[in-house]
């Protein structure tokens, strides 16, 4: 089944002020890397057009021993993976609609009062990390699960702060645990 794509409704004042800083650098002439430009044309990608669920979705998104277990209950399929990534997604598919700093994320969310100096740093680290791991498992997802590997892929937000943002009007429901009485795994 095809994603479809609309244009995002709920782009707020943040994003809509990234844009603008993206534009002015360009119109300003700012050169930058081939790989940065890469990066920014997804960015802005992401930011306006993203893939909304099928109607009254359900995914699954859980952990079974050394495997996740991914998709709709009636075709999902198991991922044997050990990257991190697959749990900060779980952390943020758990947290939708909020912006969560990377270092939180990076310690899926068991930090409560850091010192200010020790945040810019260990967030620094951690959004590299986590920026990482969580396009490398969203990569590995769509090589199984395509439809929530595209779902993922323009719905996960990354960076200094993290986050899963749904669509209001047509958010999936997940389900974190496992069992096998759920569904035959494809």
């Amino acid at each position: 089944m095809c994603l479809t794509k609309q244009m995002r409704p709920e782009m707020d004042n943040k994003q809509a002020a990234e844009l603008l800083e993206i534009a002015d650098y360009l119109e300003a002439g700012i050169t930058i890397s081939e790989k940065e430009a890469l990066f920014t044309a997804q960015a802005i990608r992401n930011l306006l057009t993203v893939p909304t669920a099928p109607p009254q979705t359900t995914y699954l998104f859980a952990q079974d021993g050394g495997q996740w277990i991914i998709g709709a209950p009636d075709q999902a399929r198991a991922i044997k993976s050990r990257k991190r990534g697959y749990e900060f997604i779980r952390f943020l598919l758990q947290h939708p609609g909020q912006d969560i700093p990377a270092v939180k994320v990076y310690h899926l969310g068991q930090l409560q009062d850091i010192q200010t100096a020790l945040i810019f740093e260990a967030n620094e680290r951690a959004r590299s990390n986590i920026t990482k791991q969580i396009w490398a498992a969203i990569g590995e997802i769509k090589n199984h699960a395509e439809e929530v590997g595209r779902y993922l892929e323009g719905r996960i937000a990354t960076g200094n702060y993290s986050g899963y943002f749904p669509d209001p009007a047509n958010s999936p429901q997940w389900i974190f645990e496992y069992s096998q009485n759920i569904h035959k795994i494809g």
